[in-house]
């Protein structure tokens, strides 16, 4: 996060902070994201990016949800966000590490310990209006200097 970004809080109605993420949101069950929200966004927030990551993947960090475009008028994702390219006005997802749009739950190999994951949620001080299907590198590009705050929100899952 740059030195002048804000902290604001994310939040997630099912999941405890450093808390196993329950079984519904990850591939031994539905396969589905689970509810998000946040509040005190810093002032000049334009709109939202938010990333998860694995954070014990073998080859680093593996991203398994990428959403953007989100506006700050917009408190929160329900449960279940469909999984195609573009949403409700400039809302867009892209292509996580399996290789698929939207959300894919936590799925670590059977007999790892817990992998960690994080729910990054980085406030920019413009709209952004990228194409859908841009991967985590590309949206990275796109809002280079524009983070004006982060939150994170970390779980863990192990099979």
């Amino acid at each position: 996060m740059p030195l002048s970004a804000q902290a604001f809080e994310i939040f997630a109605p099912t999941l405890s902070p450093g808390g196993l993420i329950p079984e519904e949101y990850t591939c031994e069950g539905m396969d589905r994201s689970p509810p998000i929200g946040w509040k005190d966004l810093p002032e000049g927030t334009g709109s939202l990016v938010l990333v998860m990551e694995d954070l014990d993947a073998p080859q680093g960090a593996f991203v398994h949800w990428i959403i953007y475009g989100m506006l700050p008028s917009q408190p929160a994702l329900e449960k279940g966000v469909v999984q195609i390219p573009s949403l409700e006005g400039y809302v867009r997802q892209g292509p996580n590490d399996f290789n698929r749009i939207g959300y894919n739950g936590p799925c670590p190999p059977k007999g790892d310990a817990p992998h960690h994951y994080r729910l990054r949620l980085l406030a920019l001080d413009f709209e952004l209006k990228s194409p859908p299907k841009v991967d985590w590198p590309g949206i990275q590009r796109a809002m280079a200097g524009g983070v004006i705050g982060e939150a994170t929100l970390e779980v863990r899952f192990g099979r």
